[in-house]
């Protein structure tokens, strides 16, 4: 078999350096659109709290309070002498039970280009409470309370976000709710009962609730014992909050969830004082729901493929160098930088296409484009439909390790390490018997290169 002498006039290393600025040059481009990708998230996420906001807003369910108007003996110092005067203020108890039941509906809602999931919410939630005979309150001195003035207290996060008038029904009777600036102060917008009560020693409650919102749904568990039962028409639910749901599923249809909160895990007291701050900011810590997660952030994926860029630059460059050497063909660095440039271009294929069809898709089709147009090229460079087709199986497997690495977030280092760990296998086996110190002498033949180890020669 004739073989051609591979002449590497121009220096093997000088060659190598080339290669090597082309490619830090070509990551210029990745960062640029690392850049854009980061604008385009800002832009979307700009248009998401537009849209949150005009829905109401992230959404709290809580439950009922009962405040007691009660008169407190308070204690101050003045002129250096410790004083005492009557002041009003008023006791927050909880309900023994409360559970609350929910269907949240999702809808995405579109604003141009982008999609945000929004939702509408009904609420049922019911309970018991107790009024004991006499409130005591550890560190405060109380005169009396007045249970003729009592009412029934619930807060939500805004008033934007009602669909109607909530009311409640206390033994059998309903009253209105009216928006007022007394609350316990858990969250922004309160609501209470106007009038007499009657309250008796042992009282059931029910209310329904009507509201919009996004991005998630909460629930305080005030009541004792607390239980919240949620089904919606979403499929990607994302709980979180002080605790995890005790039962769910998910699936096409949506998912459900069931919440149990039982009074040993609260970290705050049954009652307390419209003095004590710190028991209403255990409370709202205390809160847990489910996010309405997106199940694909193209902006998330577009920037993690970014980071797999370098692969994408350097391994066909390092394909058309054994080209070289093993063909005795000679590839100007432009074509290199060529090649880079439409690696490159894939990223902004993909972030473009998948602003408008589905991920997955426009994942095929940058692909797909890239290796085309670089096989269109490669024929003219290779000189050959054959050696330009060798590099499908190389695009293929780089494509397939990012999205591999893409789809599966937990296990994403594993995959791409092992992918590099294949790839860099590939490479030494095809270049373990490449004489590299024949590589660059004026006049080398093929049989050289490609020596045996105990034929290589050593320079003296």
């Amino acid at each position: 078999m004739t073989i051609k002498n591979l002449k590497l006039n121009q220096g093997f290393g000088i060659k190598i350096a080339g290669i090597l600025i082309i490619t830090m040059l070509s990551l210029l481009p990745l960062k640029m659109i690392r850049q854009i990708t980061d604008e385009r998230e800002s832009s979307n996420q700009q248009v998401e709290n537009e849209l949150v906001h005009q829905f109401g807003g992230e959404q709290t369910i809580g439950c009922i309070t009962i405040g007691v108007p009660t008169l407190f003996l308070v204690k101050y110092e003045k002129d250096s002498e410790t004083k005492y005067r009557e002041e009003w203020g008023t006791i927050w108890t909880t309900p023994e039970k409360a559970s609350i039941s929910g269907n949240l509906a999702v809808e995405e809602r579109n604003r141009g280009i982008y999609k945000i999931p929004t939702y509408k919410g009904n609420f049922s939630i019911i309970g018991t409470f107790a009024i004991p005979e006499n409130f005591t309150m550890p560190g405060s001195s109380i005169i009396k309370t007045d249970l003729s003035k009592a009412f029934l207290s619930l807060e939500i996060p805004t008033s934007m976000a009602l669909l109607s008038t909530p009311e409640i029904d206390l033994n059998s009777k309903k009253f209105k709710l009216e928006k007022t600036n007394i609350g316990p102060g858990i969250l922004d917008t309160k609501f209470a009962t106007r009038g007499s009560l009657n309250l008796s020693k042992e009282n059931s409650f029910s209310v329904t609730l009507n509201v919009t919102g996004a991005r998630k749904i909460n629930f305080l568990p005030l009541a004792g014992e607390t239980e919240v039962n949620l089904i919606s028409n979403w499929q990607s639910p994302s709980y979180q909050g002080s605790t995890l749901p005790v039962k769910h599923n998910f699936g096409k249809d949506g998912f459900s969830a069931n919440w149990t909160f039982p009074g040993v895990k609260r970290d705050f007291t049954e009652t307390w004082t419209n003095y004590d701050r710190s028991n209403v900011l255990s409370i709202s810590s205390s809160d847990f729901g489910v996010r309405i997660m997106q199940p694909v952030n193209l902006y998330k994926k577009t920037e993690r493929s970014l980071k797999y860029g370098i692969l994408f630059i350097l391994i066909p460059f390092l394909s058309l160098l054994i080209f070289e050497l093993l063909l005795g063909l000679k590839i100007h660095p432009i074509q290199y930088l060529f090649v880079a440039a439409s690696n490159t271009v894939f990223y902004l294929l993909l972030l473009s296409l998948s602003e408008h069809i589905p991920f997955w898709l426009s994942y095929i089709l940058a692909g797909a484009s890239v290796t085309s147009l670089l096989i269109f090229y490669l024929t003219a460079v290779l000189k050959s439909v054959k050696r330009a087709l060798i590099m499908i199986p190389e695009q293929i497997s780089l494509y397939g390790l990012l999205y591999l690495s893409l789809a599966s977030e937990d296990y994403s280092l594993l995959v791409g390490t092992l992918g590099i760990f294949a790839i860099l296998a590939i490479i030494m086996t095809i270049t373990r018997k490449i004489n590299w110190y024949t590589i660059g002498k004026k006049e080398t033949t093929l049989e050289e290169v490609i020596s045996s180890p105990e034929k290589r020669t050593f320079p003296q």
